[in-house]
């Protein structure tokens, strides 16, 4: 997560979270794996541009988890 630019962490507060599939991935070896080439990933819409999630930031250490359910049945 970044806060400004190339800033890691999140400003102290509450906040609205928008959850995102970034499909550049990365090298993080406990990151799920990237889907495979022509399969897209679609997170709903109420976990980002119409986000139902907030979480409040404090000082310090902070870790959030989020139950994702898809629009699927």
């Amino acid at each position: 997560m970044k806060y400004i630019k190339n800033t890691m962490g999140a400003k102290v507060g509450h906040h609205d979270v928008r959850i995102m599939w970034l499909e550049n991935g990365g090298e993080d070896p406990e990151a799920p794996p990237l889907p495979q080439a022509g399969q897209r990933v679609k997170i709903p819409e109420r976990y980002n541009k119409n986000t139902t999630l907030d979480s409040t930031v404090v000082a310090g250490h902070n870790e959030f988890d989020f139950d994702l359910d898809s629009d699927e049945s």
